[in-house]
């Protein structure tokens, strides 16, 4: 999602500098697997429930004006040091965000290293049998001798564990809250779509060779 917004300033002379609402606004939201968590961030219409993204202007949309609302900044030379605005929703203290980064960071860092361990360690999951990247390589579908499962979105350091089965040509895939995926053929491959059980926003889709996965699973 890009928006621009162009529009008045006013320098007040004690440090601080207070922007009008916007006059004039460009909003452009490109279609992919998160489309829809953009469109409801917007919480305006963007056209008649569009199924795809696209490019928007204030004056097709004046309500995109309402995303920007006038807002008062506490300026140390360059940098932001407060910022305050007439809609609670957009109250922050860019100070108190800088002060708790480091740790934020630190904490995001350490579990996404320690994620997939943590929870093996947490679960008995066995031994790893076969690891299926999926097709865009952004999340992971791991097989274990126990019959669990572990899927691993990286980007938002998101484990799901659940329960898997094999016969006939078909995996089987039963998440936490005991939703059923089912494989399919694909030539020599098979394939599969899996949705976090949290989320259906996180997914990955998956293709292993048919040899592969019998000689792991055998």
């Amino acid at each position: 999602m890009i928006a621009t917004y162009t529009g008045i300033f006013t320098d007040n002379g004690d440090g601080t500098v207070t922007i009008d609402e916007p006059t004039y606004g460009t909003y452009e939201l490109e279609y992919d697997t998160y489309f829809i968590q953009m469109a409801t961030v917007t919480y305006f219409s963007l056209a008649d429930n569009p199924e795809e993204g696209g490019n928007w202007t204030s004056d097709d949309m004046p309500q995109m004006l309402e995303l920007v609302p006038m807002t008062t900044f506490t300026l140390d030379g360059d940098a932001i040091i407060t910022y305050t605005t007439d809609d609670p929703d957009f109250q922050e203290t860019e100070e108190e965000s800088e002060d708790t980064s480091g740790e934020t960071e630190a904490e995001s860092t350490d579990s996404s290293a320690e994620s997939e361990a943590e929870v093996e360690e947490s679960v008995d999951l066995g031994n790893v049998v076969l690891e299926i990247a999926s097709d865009d390589e952004g999340t992971t579908f791991t097989l274990y001798d126990s019959g669990s499962y572990l899927f691993y979105f990286a980007d938002y350091d998101i484990s799901d564990v659940g329960t898997y089965s094999y016969a006939d040509g078909v995996l089987t895939i039963t998440d936490a809250n005991g939703a059923v995926t089912e494989s399919s053929i694909d030539g020599n491959n098979v394939v599969f779509h899996y949705e976090y059980s949290q989320s259906d926003q996180l997914t990955g889709d998956y293709t292993v060779a048919v040899n592969d996965l019998e000689t792991a699973l055998s």
